[in-house]
């Protein structure tokens, strides 16, 4: 049998940055609303009085700003676990600034405790932490309650060697090299609060929220701290191509239009190992699925 040994599309768009790669969310709030840009996470707020939209930093679009009384995002969009990433690899990525640490362990975003896994305030303490898969991060890393826009990105990396890292502004800030071991727990991911203990509400703003299936490089998490994800990604307007899942028998592409662009699954191209073939080409709302069989191709 053939081995897939790629899949080019041709859609008509400038090829997105490597850092699109295993990228399954990203909320950037800039439509004033909770919608997930890349697929179908998205959220709904909660709170006595509706969540404010504020302007970001400069270049950055729009932000929420929660009060810490009771105002969060609960993902209400897919299913609880799908973004529990059991047993593997993920980053959660984005932009804060504190208005007040004012109570206990204050969480940006969580799933849950334990072998879940949360970025929160550091209690007690000026600092973030997170524990993703493992008990909590080490002791460490800089100052954030300044009013002023920071980055982190929390990486649970399941791969050999493995380890669990904190990037603050781009910079290591925390890490280490226990093997985190990430579990289900049938709880819906919040922004600015802990399904795995309530009351922990965030007190500041949010901004640029993203979650990843695989573990950023320390250069990917430098981009995502001097940049939007959306200008990284192309701008407003792209489509993110989803990596193949292929074997000797066949592969799948998914194609998701972000903003104006959009895929013409009649203009879809493909190639396997530089000979032109026809897929199946469907499209349903934003997404583009492209499946190709390539024993059903040789059997013809």
């Amino acid at each position: 049998l053939a081995t897939l040994a790629s899949a080019f599309l041709v859609l008509g768009q400038p090829a997105q940055a490597q850092i699109a790669d295993g990228l399954v969310a990203y909320w950037n709030f800039d439509n004033e609303n909770y919608l997930d840009l890349i697929g179908g996470f998205h959220g709904t707020p909660e709170g006595t009085v509706p969540i404010p939209f504020v302007d970001g930093q400069a270049g950055f679009g729009k932000a929420i700003k929660l009060n810490g009384e009771d105002q969060e995002v609960v993902i209400t969009g897919g299913q609880p676990d799908d973004l529990a990433f059991a047993g593997g690899s993920i980053t959660v990525a984005g932009w804060f600034k504190v208005d007040a640490f004012d109570t206990a362990w204050q969480a940006l975003i969580a799933k849950g405790e334990g072998t879940n896994w949360r970025i929160a305030r550091r209690d007690p303490g000026d600092f973030m932490t997170a524990s993703m898969g493992l008990g909590e991060a080490p002791q460490g890393g800089p100052s954030v309650n300044d009013g002023q826009w920071h980055h982190i990105a929390a990486i649970a990396d399941h791969t050999d060697p493995g380890g669990m890292f904190i990037y603050i502004d781009g910079a290591l800030a925390e890490s280490t090299t226990t093997l985190p071991v990430l579990a289900s727990n049938g709880e819906r991911v919040r922004i600015g609060e802990n399904p795995g203990a309530v009351g922990r509400e965030w007190e500041g703003e949010i901004d640029e929220m993203a979650i990843w299936s695989r573990p950023l490089t320390a250069d990917e998490v430098s981009l995502l701290a001097s940049a939007p994800l959306g200008s990284l990604l192309g701008g407003s307007d792209f489509i993110i191509v989803r990596s193949a899942t292929a074997n000797a028998v066949s592969f799948t592409v998914q194609a998701i239009d972000v903003g104006a662009a959009q895929v013409n699954p009649a203009t879809v191209t493909t190639t396997l190992d530089g000979v032109s073939v026809t897929p199946t080409v469907s499209k349903v709302g934003t997404t583009t699925t492209i499946t190709y069989n390539i024993l059903a191709s040789q059997n013809a």
